[in-house]
């Protein structure tokens, strides 16, 4: 689909159900942005869509819009964090005691205050 405003356009058609179309318009100020249409969302979809809006007093396009702004910063987010695996694999060889592991278990073990909580057990 091509914008006869601007001639710039694109289709996507992401899979069967859904196509996105976009193009670009100009603004009031000279700024181009973007203007998107998806087709063939389901009926359940666009009611929960619709209902979720309303509930926000948004439009449906304003709800949309916020929606993919808040899925793209958290996207962003997450990226940029590390999984434990990589936390766990940076501390490799970052040790630098010359204790052995037996020896670290040992005080560790001779720090511990004994309790009289469990001394009759469960």
């Amino acid at each position: 689909m091509t914008n006869p405003k601007s001639g710039l356009g694109r289709n996507l058609n992401l899979d069967k159900f859904i196509q996105l179309d976009y193009f670009f318009m100009n603004t009031a100020g000279g700024r181009k942005m973007a203007n998107l249409q998806i087709k063939g969302i389901d009926d359940d979809i666009y009611a929960e869509l619709k209902k979720l809006a309303a509930a926000e007093n948004r439009s449906v396009s304003q709800q949309t819009l916020f929606l993919i702004k808040d899925y793209l910063a958290k996207k962003q987010r997450l990226g940029a964090l590390k999984t434990p695996a990589q936390v766990f694999l940076d501390l490799a060889g970052s040790w630098e005691g010359e204790d052995s592991a037996e020896e670290i278990i040992a005080k560790i073990k001779k720090a511990r205050k004994s309790s009289t909580k469990l001394k009759e057990g469960f």
